[in-house]
């Protein structure tokens, strides 16, 4: 394999132009996750406090008991987007484990269409958000095909977390009761408890979608600084080799200047 030295000017300018358009693209996808990320901290932040306010609602009407299900539907909420990291890996384990899934986001999907002993368990999966504004749409989408598929057994939740590993919380229980005593309703209480149920479903799924979000770009931030970086080091070790060809070549056209005057004087 020819080295690098003995490459001539031409070629180590070529690889540094490849070196460069690389790293312009990574500033690209750096700038756009910078400015992206308060935004996804701010939905975050919303998403909490709507499915806190769920929370309390529901438990004014029901109470949620311990499921008695052995193997729950289990939810995962992984990124939709490429430039996630080391993200999708974190879900290797849960993917292993034996039990039905249900996958939401791209890039998780991805994940599971190369294991077929994964993808025969997986009852439904659909796309991810890549911006706040499909929370609340994704988050419905969600709920609705949980409803469907695990009505009975239950279903746990996981998602990416403030940490490397993943958050988890039970999504749905199979036992539920009302409240020996209700607050005054205008509507009969299985319509009411059947739209809270599907309230308080949607308000958990789009905390979860927002967290996952914002840690999808936190860790695109990570990546991208990395490969920056990594870029950057490239660039300077191409350089060194552009200077010491550029040397030789000034060396060689020096010697040949002199040759021809030596030759000439004789």
């Amino acid at each position: 394999m020819t080295s690098e030295a003995s490459l001539d000017l031409a070629a180590i300018e070529r690889r540094m132009g490849a070196v460069r358009s690389v790293r312009q693209v990574l500033q690209s996808v750096w700038g756009l996750a910078r400015a992206e990320l308060p935004v996804v901290e701010d939905a975050a932040q919303a998403a909490l406090v709507y499915a806190t306010w769920a929370e309390e609602a529901a438990r004014r009407v029901f109470v949620e008991e311990s499921s008695t299900a052995t193997t729950p539907l289990r939810v995962l909420i992984g990124p939709e987007r490429a430039f996630a990291g080391s993200l999708p890996r974190r879900y290797e384990q849960e993917l292993a484990a034996e039990g039905a899934l249900g996958i939401v986001g791209r890039r998780l999907w991805e994940a599971v269409v190369d294991r077929p002993d994964v993808e025969r368990r997986v009852r439904f999966h659909l796309s991810g958000i890549s911006s706040p504004r499909e929370t609340e749409s994704c988050a419905a989408g969600v709920a609705a095909a949980i409803l469907e598929h695990a009505p009975r057994e239950g279903a746990l939740l996981l998602h990416a977390g403030a940490k490397a590993d993943l958050a988890q919380s039970t999504l749905l229980t199979e036992r539920r009761r009302a409240r020996d005593e209700l607050p005054d309703m205008l509507s009969p209480l299985e319509t009411i408890s059947d739209a809270l149920l599907r309230e308080l479903l949607t308000a958990r799924l789009a905390n979860a979608l927002a967290i996952t979000l914002r840690a999808e770009v936190r860790a695109r931030l990570t990546m991208v600084e990395a490969a920056r970086t990594a870029c950057d080091r490239r660039l300077e070790e191409l350089t060194k080799v552009w200077r010491a060809a550029r040397q030789d070549q000034i060396t060689a056209e020096m010697m040949e200047i002199v040759a021809a005057r030596l030759a000439f004087d004789a």
